[in-house]
């Protein structure tokens, strides 16, 4: 007999008390990208079922890819297990990690650095060098899930020589802060609401006059 409750799933996601963000999984069919969620659902404090929701999340990936600034600026995506969900000029891969780049890309260090750093801080910016030139990284938290988005941008974009260095440098870096604000917007907005809107019907149905034929 199949009892939910015996299922690691549904007694995570139980302990849990919140949203769970599973794995991806990669159709080869169709080269659709879908994330497993779990969300307890509860009534007067008690816990009455665990949904689960597949989210396709393909259409992020082209989405960070238009979040360009200047001549070189380009971001990334980093899920919480760590692996990378887009990064430019490289094609998806379910299992590469930003501190495989140092040995993956020509010319390149410090990615390993900065991957440990990401995990320690919700914000923050980093230097590193990046097929051969070095680049400044600022990375921030997405709300509601635990992922990372950053930004590179060449520091000789950002020091480039000129009688308004000061000025180039602060807009950077306030565009900066701006990005990763309308990222984790854009990008938390359609993965999120799709795990809420069945949870509030499923309370709705759940309710005393709630139709559950």
């Amino acid at each position: 007999e199949y009892d939910v409750r015996k299922r690691s799933w549904f007694n995570e996601t139980a302990e849990f008390g919140e949203i769970m963000f599973g794995s991806l999984i990669y159709s080869y069919d169709d080269s659709s990208v879908t994330l497993t969620t779990q969300v307890p659902l509860y009534q007067n404090d008690a816990l009455i079922a665990v949904g689960g929701v597949d989210i396709n999340i393909s259409h992020i990936r082209d989405f960070v890819s238009t979040f360009t600034f200047g001549n070189t600026g380009q971001s990334f995506l980093v899920m919480e297990d760590r692996n990378i969900l887009h990064f430019p000029d490289l094609e998806f891969n379910l299992e590469r990690r930003l501190n495989q780049l140092d040995t993956e890309l020509e010319n390149t260090s410090g990615f390993a650095t900065l991957d440990s750093l990401l995990w320690h801080s919700d914000s923050g910016d980093y230097t590193l060098t990046y097929q051969g030139e070095r680049y400044k990284v600022f990375f921030s938290r997405l709300p509601d899930f635990n992922w990372r988005a950053g930004l590179l941008i060449a520091e000789s974009e950002l020091l480039e020589p000129s009688e308004q260095v000061f000025r180039s440098a602060i807009y950077y870096l306030v565009f900066a802060g701006v990005f990763l604000l309308m990222i984790t917007f854009f990008i938390a907005t359609p993965i999120v609401k799709p795990i809420k809107d069945p949870a509030e019907q499923f309370f709705e149905l759940s309710a005393p006059e709630g139709d559950l034929t």
